[in-house]
């Protein structure tokens, strides 16, 4: 076995890919960018203790006086991963995709010749997530569109292979941090795009997803680079109380400042969705997040709440009170869309209608009631009910059922704060996602899928990291018992 294993090595060691990889690693270290940041000089001062260092695991040779890079097994792996969250929400379905498949090429790589001993464990929610993926098989063969099924199924592939690099590569708690900062910076360049669309008159459709009747003063929603207010809403919903975390984490008051910016943007850029669910995902998400971890700023987010209509302009008022209204024809119509889908579900409740919006548009047309079109159910869990059939939508509810009982599960053993408010960040988050899906159908975009996967990941990692710190303090107290 090991002169196969040698074989293999030697013959790639002579490949192409090992040569482009080598090429890689070389031009980061010998860039001009690494030279800023790694060299003893004025400019390293500057970035002694900034962000960008601290994207880089690196040590000091204090003899030499100079800072080497120091790359452990899963380096480019990570390097990639990060990349990925920070374009996930920026850049093209098909391009993230390749950036990912890339990202899970290499990992294989390093594993097969860098970390062979590496040791894949599986919980709960991993075990859920692969059924899920075998159903998602079975739905994207046995439908009436079977081409489009399958480009949807090679898609929720990616992203869970994606998943599970994730939970492999980001070993430690600065690798955590590190992602929500690529994932929060990723948030306010969306942000600053939406807000730009508003004030700059970028939208193409200004009455578009909007009843322009009811609502004449305001009638333009940004997307920003997601090409939907409502997928916009909830990719907020994930972002905005990560950004509160590290608000909370953060040591330096210039650090405190931005970051303070940046959720300005970001409140500022959800508000302008005009998008109901999304607002009443993001206000129980913040009402759970401060509960736990600030029970001033949640009084005073209750007595803002009460005072809105003071404050806040009329127009975005009515739009929020507009959720129980008989007027808003969007109302109607998404009403009409799920009495037509519970039709459906009669007939296809067991094995579901399959992957795709192609099935869902074929299907939809022999039992659409007044809406006589739609691409979709407006509803997450209607939306996987009906793709996936039963099997289907028990999966995703115990994915979600389990990650959530690892959050809320006691911390008293831990005094970790980063990880306590990174525990509550995730659990609010996920909760104002599920809120959301009651009223619109999340992953309708596929960037919100990946952006799912990768919040899932993050609580895993969370959930290991705890358990681990749990265990040393064990340990200390153990010694320090067997001392006495």
């Amino acid at each position: 076995m090991n002169s196969k294993i040698r074989i293999i090595k030697s013959i790639y060691h002579k490949s192409k890919t090992y040569c482009y990889l080598k090429e890689i690693k070389s031009i980061i270290i010998t860039s001009l960018f690494y030279k800023i940041l790694f060299n003893n000089s004025a400019v390293d001062i500057f970035f002694e203790n900034s962000f960008l260092r601290k994207i880089f695991n690196f040590k000091k040779n204090k003899s030499k006086q100079k800072t080497e890079l120091k790359f452990d097994n899963f380096f480019l792996t990570r390097f990639f991963a990060f990349l990925v969250v920070f374009f996930v929400a920026l850049i093209k379905t098909k391009f993230i995709t390749l950036l990912i498949l890339i990202t899970i090429i290499i990992f294989f790589l390093e594993i097969i010749f860098k970390d062979k001993k590496l040791e894949l464990k599986f919980n709960l929610i991993d075990i859920s997530i692969v059924f899920f993926l075998v159903n998602l098989l079975l739905s994207s063969i046995f439908v009436f569109k079977i081409k489009q099924s399958l480009k949807v199924f090679f898609i929720y592939l990616v992203f869970i292979a994606f998943y599970f690099v994730l939970k492999n590569v980001l070993r430690t708690k600065k690798d955590l941090l590190n992602i929500l900062r690529f994932l929060v910076a990723s948030g306010f360049i969306v942000s600053i795009i939406g807000i730009s669309q508003k004030f700059f008159n970028l939208v193409i459709s200004p009455g578009a997803w909007i009843d322009e009747k009811v609502f004449s003063e305001n009638t333009t929603r940004i997307f920003s680079t997601l090409d939907n207010p409502n997928v916009l809403g909830e990719f907020l919903i994930f972002v905005i109380p990560l950004n509160i975390t590290l608000i909370y984490l953060s040591k330096k008051i210039k650090e405190k400042i931005l970051l303070l910016l940046v959720l300005f943007s970001l409140l500022l850029c959800m508000l302008l969705t005009l998008s109901r669910g999304a607002w009443l995902g993001l206000i129980l998400s913040l009402l759970i997040f401060f509960l736990f971890c600030d029970k001033k700023i949640f009084l005073l987010i209750l007595c803002f709440l009460f005072a809105s209509p003071i404050f806040i302009p009329k127009s975005f008022v009515d739009r929020f009170v507009s959720i129980l209204s008989a007027k808003d024809s969007s109302s109607h119509y998404r009403i009409n869309i799920w009495l037509s889908c519970l039709i459906m579900l009669k007939d296809f409740w067991l094995c579901g209608i399959g992957l795709g919006f192609d099935n869902f548009i074929f299907i939809f047309k022999k039992y659409a009631m007044s809406a006589s079109y739609a691409l979709h159910s407006h509803n997450l869990y209607l939306e996987i009910f009906l793709e996936m059939g039963f099997s289907g939508i028990i999966l995703f509810l115990l994915i979600l059922f389990f990650c959530l009982k690892k959050l809320v599960s006691t911390d008293k053993f831990s005094s970790d704060k980063s990880l306590f408010f990174l525990k509550i960040a995730l659990l609010s988050g996920i909760i104002g996602f599920m809120i959301q899906g009651l009223a619109d159908n999340s992953f309708y975009s596929y960037k919100l899928i990946c952006i799912f996967f990768v919040i899932l990941a993050l609580s895993n990692i969370r959930n290991e990291m705890l358990k681990l710190s749990i265990w040393k303090k064990f340990r200390l107290l153990q010694r320090e018992y067997n001392l006495k």
